[in-house]
């Protein structure tokens, strides 16, 4: 039996199919150590093209759900493996190791939407601005890089530079630790 499915409105189609698949696995109808099925497959059950299918499949692969092996297919991982993707701030990992993070902020505010930065947040063609934060990244006063991130807020939800400073971490601000 085929089912028919169709994305929600507002939501991307390859974020709905990657959070019925995580489904899958999370409840156990996909076994670790099995294969899920075909590229081909996932494409004609969901009503969506293999590059849909293939987005939301590597955005797993990132987070240690799956793997592919090629000539084989693609795997489920044991759920160990995601413990080890969680999202870590470079703030907590300069602490893990040692050291003392710092920061020094060059830009931060509300920038026009760039056709590259359009794609790689997968934006809708209406949103025309993105909130931008550029800074110099240090462990002590040894600079590790320049780090920009570019943010999709919500109504024209603003972080301040004294938040910034205060916390020393965009995750905690973001509530993602």
């Amino acid at each position: 039996m085929i089912k028919i499915y169709k994305a929600s409105k507002g939501q991307l189609k390859h974020r709905e199919i990657f959070d019925k698949i995580k489904k899958k696995v999370d409840n156990g109808e996909w076994k670790e150590g099995k294969a899920i099925p075909t590229e081909r497959e996932l494409s004609e059950y969901y009503l969506s093209s293999r590059t849909t299918i293939r987005k939301a499949i590597e955005s797993l692969k990132q987070r240690g759900y799956l793997h592919s092996v090629h000539g084989q297919g693609t795997f489920v991982l044991p759920s160990r493996s995601r413990e080890n993707h969680l999202l870590h701030s470079f703030t907590d990992d300069i602490k893990a190791r040692g050291g003392i993070p710092a920061q020094n902020i060059l830009e931060i505010g509300y920038v026009p939407v760039s056709d590259v930065i359009r794609k790689n947040l997968d934006l809708d063609i209406h949103v025309q601005t993105v909130f931008c934060i550029k800074r110099v990244r240090y462990m002590g006063s040894t600079p590790l890089g320049i780090q920009t991130s570019w943010l999709a807020l919500n109504d024209r939800q603003e972080i301040t530079q004294e938040d910034l400073l205060a916390t020393g971490s965009l995750y905690i601000l973001l509530g993602l630790c």
